[in-house]
């Protein structure tokens, strides 16, 4: 382990002990001014002083255990384990105060290196107690930081078979996420939520599973788990809403819909609400209800400003597909003001090239093409009405060096890209079209005169249908 992070875990040992050894405190009845006093001159660092109070007061209570206990967390604090030690083997030992000094005593044994002999300690308290959760907890933690991971996560089980600890809960399942034991923390947390017999914190641990579901991509396991969940927990919008993002994700857009349409006026400005109807409605190709669900929604002036360009995408989209292009481009130009090349440049290229803006329509396509991250799908297409463009313009050698450059494109995934030209014998002239394998087609027309048709097919010899 690096200094750095056992700096850090020795500081929240300490802390979580300073904790666990004041709410004892508190339940022995210990003079609360005592208590406070304690907690602000360790706070501040002056453990001298510390130990003076507690020396007094273990003078006139010899018997008091409390003060005992006091003083071995202080001595824990300043990194002093045998002393630690030594005033714990000193004290006067109670029942009830028994898994405290054991607590204390492991760590300051693990903290000065003797591991197996804190792991000793712990093990033979929790041999002969039934109410060793916190040393369980301990032993753990302790083996997790000696990369017995197998070993940690079953001593985490039988803490949590006697008490659930939610930070600590949350803490263990984090680090086990961290060293890609995910599946162990998925049965960690369903452990506790079995275990747990408080009906509100059974809900905490649940929602806890299902944002790491949420962040491992699981909308399938999201769906299933809020399904059970939602019998049990019929008024809890949350778990709707997740269930509604598991839904869209895996393209259960009406089911989608179902869950979360009733929650749009209790959370009008809730950023999965607008996520989920915005997005269902659109895959529906339910294009006029996007148009009046975005209208409402970006009056919110709550809205985040992911959630607001998000929303925005769809609506310019939606007008688009209902052919309303002014205000497509008022949209899209509002986004270009501020997104980087996204799917607002790709609607803004198709807009372009509807009104046989041709330079923008090259301008618009580069853009996208020096993006790095986008689909080669993408990149097809684009490349595509790049040569369309130049073609328009009268760059006929652009125009073939982009086309060869959408056929390789498309040729490394094996998917031809091909113009389809049907003629038109009305206006003498020829029409393209054009289309990426089975999955885009689009109805973009480009009108070539006959003559100019000829020359380019018998310079390029182009295999069109």
């Amino acid at each position: 382990m690096s200094f750095k992070y056992r700096s850090l875990f020795y500081n929240l040992l300490f802390i979580f002990s300073v904790s666990v050894v004041q709410t004892a405190i508190a339940q022995q009845d210990v003079d609360s001014l005592i208590s406070i006093q304690y907690e602000r001159l360790i706070g501040e660092g002056k453990y001298s002083d510390a130990h003076k109070m507690i020396d007094t007061l273990i003078t006139a209570n010899p018997n008091k255990d409390s003060y005992f206990l006091l003083k071995a967390t202080a001595y824990l604090g300043e990194s002093k384990y045998k002393e630690c030690i030594s005033i714990i083997d000193k004290a006067p030992y109670k029942a009830d105060s028994k898994l405290l000094y054991t607590h204390l005593k492991g760590a300051a044994y693990f903290l000065n290196k003797e591991h197996e002999k804190a792991i000793q300690i712990l093990q033979e308290y929790v041999n002969k107690h039934t109410d060793g959760a916190l040393i369980y907890y301990d032993l753990s933690d302790f083996s997790f930081k000696m990369n017995e991971v197998d070993k940690s996560i079953s001593y985490f089980k039988e803490g949590l078979a006697i008490d659930v600890d939610h930070d600590k809960l949350s803490y263990f399942c984090e680090q086990l996420r961290k060293n890609d034991r995910i599946s162990d923390a998925y049965s960690i947390m369903k452990m506790a939520i079995e275990n747990e017999t408080n009906r509100n914190n059974k809900l905490v641990y649940a929602q806890d599973l299902i944002m790491y579901y949420v962040d491992d991509g699981r909308s399938d396991l999201i769906a299933h788990f809020c399904n059970k969940l939602i019998n049990e927990y019929p008024d809890t919008d949350k778990l709707k809403l997740y269930r509604g993002m598991a839904y869209v994700t895996l393209e259960l857009y009406e089911k989608a819909l179902a869950d979360v349409s009733p929650l749009v006026a209790k959370y009008p400005c809730d950023a999965k609400v607008n996520y989920i109807m915005t997005n269902a409605l659109h895959s529906l190709q339910r294009y006029g209800e996007v148009i009046a669900y975005a209208d409402e929604a970006l009056k919110c002036e709550d809205l985040m400003e992911d959630v607001r360009t998000d929303i925005k995408r769809k609506l310019s989209s939606s007008y688009f597909m209902v052919e309303l292009y002014d205000e497509s481009e008022k949209v899209v130009d509002e986004l270009l003001q501020s997104s980087s090349p996204d799917e607002s440049y790709f609607l803004k290229l198709y807009l372009s090239f509807k009104k046989s803006d041709f330079e923008n329509v090259v301008r618009y396509s580069q853009m996208i093409l020096d993006v790095a991250d986008f689909s080669y799908q993408t990149k097809a297409i684009t490349t595509l009405m790049k040569s369309m463009a130049h073609f328009g313009l009268g760059e006929y050698d652009k125009f073939y060096e982009s086309y060869m450059e959408a056929k390789n494109i498309s040729g490394e995934e094996g998917e031809a890209i091909k113009y389809m030209f049907a003629a038109s014998k009305e206006a003498k002239k020829t029409q393209i079209l054009f289309k990426v394998s089975d999955s885009y087609e689009f109805d973009y027309k480009l009108l070539i005169p006959k003559k100019i048709y000829k020359k380019i097919n018998r310079k390029y010899k182009l295999d069109w249908l």
